[in-house]
C-alpha cells in the first residue's frame, strides 16, 4: 500500500533529517495501528508492515520530494560516469 505524503513546507529540507522524519511518521502510524486496531505492526526507516488475520500489508511512505530526491540521484550517477560514447 502507498502512503501518500502531501507537498509541505514544513517538511525538513536536508535530505536525511526528511527521511527521519517519515520514519518517526512510521513509528507513529505503526504505534496507532496496533493500539486501534489490534494488528501488529513492524516498522523500519522505509516502511511499516502490518500484520493481520494472516496477511501481511506493507506500507510505503511517498512523496513528491521523494521523486525529486530519486532523479537528484540518477542524475548524480549519470554525472559521475561521465559522457556517453558518441554523445
Amino acid at each position: 500500500m502507498l502512503v501518500q505524503l502531501e507537498s509541505s513546507g514544513r517538511w525538513p529540507d536536508d535530505d536525511a533529517a526528511f527521511a527521519k522524519t517519515k520514519a518517526a511518521l512510521g513509528v507513529q502510524i505503526a504505534t496507532a495501528l496496533e493500539a486501534a486496531a489490534g494488528v501488529t505492526a513492524v516498522c523500519s526507516e522505509e516502511c511499516v508492515d502490518v500484520l493481520s488475520d494472516g496477511f501481511v500489508f506493507r506500507l510505503i511512505f511517498h512523496s513528491a520530494r521523494d521523486d525529486a530526491m530519486t532523479g537528484r540521484s540518477a542524475g548524480d550517477d549519470r554525472a559521475a560516469a561521465g559522457p556517453r560514447p558518441g554523445a
